[in-house]
């Protein structure tokens, strides 16, 4: 049969005449299997496509967030590691402070000396004190001896104090186990050990209870020997030197019964060196 016979004459209806035109409609052809699925594979990947699309489009804020979150940390982390880095230029201040400049450990019994100031812990300066003198001068007691600071040299005048409070800072420090290498505290002492004990026994002549009467007379071991030839001056009794302010400007024992007719306003700290005009 001739294709054109599969053309059908459908009569339009014309609404307006209500005629009928004789114009052909072709309808559509007929779609095969291969062709309907191929239509909805292409329909399917359409699909797919938009949802990785939507995907990629819903992930960008994610990215921005997690980009903002690192930077936010790193700026935390460096933030923490400054601080860090002057809490341990602190601590290294604080342990420099606190540790004895003699034997290099801390001082759990720090001891202050007058009128320097220096600091250092008591078995230091309990050994230093004690130390035997350099050169061949005569061996004399050790309440007797002219005492100074290691640290300076200047002639202390009066018994090293403890500081309670720069000894409650080492107590703290030495707690926290930061700083290494450095011995144990002292362990507390016995119950029966005598608190009231002189830690400068021996060391630094006895402080007199109530002081001294100024209106009995000293005797000659507190104050020496009286030249009255030489102007009236008072001499040392171990080296005959004179006595200024209370020291042998020789030997450096200490007679104090010249302490109380000082003024330490106006003492004159030229006795404290050494001149060997002086003899």
């Amino acid at each position: 049969m001739p294709a054109d016979a599969l053309t059908t004459s459908v009569p339009e209806v014309n609404d307006d005449a209500g005629e009928t035109t004789d114009n052909p409609v072709v309808p559509s052809p007929v779609r095969g299997n291969h062709q309907i699925t191929a239509l909805r594979l292409d329909t399917y990947g359409a699909t797919q496509n938009k949802g990785a699309n939507d995907s990629e489009f819903v992930a960008l804020p994610t990215t921005v967030s997690l980009e903002t979150k690192v930077k936010q940390l790193t700026q935390e982390l460096a933030t923490k590691n400054d601080l860090l880095l002057s809490h341990q230029a602190l601590l290294n201040q604080v342990q420099q402070a606190i540790t004895c400049q003699i034997c290099l450990e801390f001082m759990h019994k720090p001891y202050a000396l007058s009128p320097c100031g220096h600091l250092a812990c008591y078995d230091c300066l309990v050994q230093w004190f004690k130390a035997p003198p350099p050169d061949d001068r005569p061996i004399i007691p050790v309440t007797s001896r002219k005492k100074t600071c290691p640290h300076c040299r200047a002639v202390i005048r009066n018994r090293p104090i403890e500081i309670w409070g720069f000894k409650n800072i080492v107590q703290s420090v030495s707690k926290t186990n930061l700083v290494r290498n450095q011995s144990a505290a002292p362990s507390d002492p016995p119950e029966n050990q005598n608190f009231n004990a002189d830690p400068w026994a021996n060391i630094f002549p006895r402080i007199p209870h109530g002081g001294r009467d100024v209106h009995n007379p000293a005797r000659g071991e507190d104050v020496g020997m009286l030249d009255m030839e030489d102007g009236g001056i008072y001499r040392c009794l171990t080296c005959m030197h004179e006595i200024w302010n209370g020291v042998c400007t020789g030997c450096g024992c200490e007679y104090p019964g010249h302490r109380h007719h000082e003024d330490d306003d106006d003492v004159d700290l030229g006795y404290l060196v050494d001149d060997p005009s002086a003899e």
